[in-house]
Order: C-alpha cells, then structure tokens, then sequence
C-alpha cells in the first residue's frame, strides 16, 4: 500500500525538469501546462533574423604551426625581365661612350689642308690621307703615274692624257699635272717645268700662257713628303696682245730626281666661287699623294 502510494506521487511530480517547472514540482492541469510550454517555445525560439550565440569558451585554439606554401614565384619569367633590362643598359651606356668618342673628335679634329696652307706661323704641316673625301670634294678616281712611283686621288673630272703629262679639267678649272728628270729645289721647279706646261695647256686655257707668276710660297709634308705650296697667277697672252692673269694655285715636290708639280687655274681673271672651288679640289687630291710602288 505504501509502495503504490508513492509510485503515485512521483508520478504527479515533475521530474524532467523541463518546460519552466521546478523539479519535483506538482503537475498542473493539461491545459496551464498547455499555455506554459506554449510561452516558454515562444519565449526560446530564435528569431530568424538573428545570429546564433558562439560560446567562445568552445572555441579551439588555432594551430599556428599549419604548413603555407605561397605560390611560387615564375623565375623564368624573372630572368627574362632581367636580361632584357640588362641589355637596355648596355645600349644606353654604349651610346652615351660612342656620343662622347664623336664629341671628343669633333673637338680635336685632324687639320685639313686648308688650315695648312692658311697658317702662315707653321713652316711644316703633316697631312694623312685618311679617306677619300676631303674638303667635300668626293674623290672617285686614282692616278697613278705609269714611270714613277707617284699616285693620287681625282674626282669626276675630265682626265687627258699628255705625253708623260696628265690634264684633269671641266668648264670651271684646269689642273696639270706634269713631270721631269731633273734636280731642282722645290720653289724652282716652276720654272724649270714653264716649258712643258705651256705645252700641256696649250689647248686648255684663253690665250697662251707666257708666264707663271709665284706670288706666295708655303713648305708643308703630305705623307712623308716635303712639297711646296704656290700661289699666284698664271700670265695668259693674246695674239692682239691682251694679257690675262688667271688665278693659280699648285704644288711642287721631287722623288729620286724627278721634279714634279701639279697646278690648277681657272680661264677667268676674277671668279671667286670657281677659284675656290679649284683651290679645294687641288688641296684634296695633293692630300692623298703617296708611293706606288
């Protein structure tokens, strides 16, 4: 009897603890449980809204010692990129070194024949054939002397030949070339030549040449050898007597006693740009004289 008896108040006490009721609590009727369980779902659901609580108590420590590998890096690329910016480098400093060859040249240039004859302090110069265009004059053709071991430049001009003499002219000058076995100091050899140059010119200029005129006389070297600069003019004569002095300009020089000398003139007393053109056209080929052996 006892034992039913308390088997029947547990079962009237509230032994889950649930719903809100304190343990071991009498059970109120269905519907107050109703309406109390009802309240208490409304009361503990979540809203949809919001977030679920994290209890950072549960919260595993973070393993510091995980393995990351970073991507790795193109290194083909990277040596690519590398030479190409190596050899942009290179470009820049060999064009600064070759810019600094030119200006340093251009500073210190070789004097030009022109500048030999026009500096009168210097009784000598040294001249190098160093290319086969001097004084804008484009050299285009060699002589060379058949007998004798002499040799130069010409540009396009009209070559005859005169005996062991040579004419190179066009319709602004005439220049002569022209030689002879004999001992001779060099401010001499014009007139030692006069003869065969009135001979060689004797078709080539107005009137007839009677005389050359050496007015100024410059000593200078042209590869090794000594010559002499004249300048002057060349007197032409007329059958009725009319003179002309025609500029003239030249060289002289000697190899194994053989006198030589090259001179050029223009046909008219006064042309300045013709005369100058002459002068630079004589002044570039005597640049390039040398043996020929």
């Amino acid at each position: 009897m006892n034992q039913e008896q308390n088997n029947l108040n547990q079962n009237n006490l509230n032994t889950q603890g649930n719903n809100g009721i304190p343990n071991h609590q009498p059970l109120q009727n269905n519907q107050g449980l109703n309406n109390t369980v009802n309240q208490n779902v409304n009361v503990n659901q979540p809203t949809l809204n919001s977030q679920p609580q994290v209890d950072t108590n549960d919260q595993q420590p973070i393993n510091n010692n995980l393995n990351f590998e970073p991507p790795k890096k193109n290194n083909k690329l990277f040596i690519i990129i590398g030479a190409i910016l190596l050899i942009i480098v290179a470009g820049i400093i060999l064009y600064f070194v070759m810019n600094q060859d030119k200006k340093d040249s251009n500073n210190n240039p070789n004097a030009n024949i022109n500048e030999n004859l026009n500096n009168n302090n210097e009784n000598s110069n040294e001249v190098n054939n160093d290319d086969n265009k001097t004084n804008n004059i484009d050299l285009v053709y060699t002589f060379k002397d058949p007998s004798k071991p002499v040799a130069f430049d010409y540009p396009n001009l009209k070559s005859i030949e005169e005996g062991t003499s040579q004419i190179f002219k066009n319709s602004k000058y005439v220049i002569a070339y022209s030689r002879e076995e004999k001992n001779a100091e060099l401010k001499d050899i014009p007139m030692q030549l006069l003869e065969k140059f009135k001979y060689i010119t004797r078709t080539h200029i107005e009137g007839t040449c009677a005389s050359i005129s050496v007015e100024e006389t410059k000593e200078m070297k042209v590869n090794e050898t000594s010559i002499l600069e004249i300048k002057g003019h060349i007197i032409s004569e007329y059958d009725d007597g009319t003179r002309l002095n025609l500029p003239m300009k030249g060289y002289t020089f000697k190899k194994e006693d053989t006198i030589f000398q090259l001179i050029g003139f223009i046909n008219e007393e006064a042309n300045e740009n013709n005369q100058k053109e002459m002068e630079d056209t004589i002044d570039a080929m005597i640049k390039t004289l040398r043996d020929d052996r």
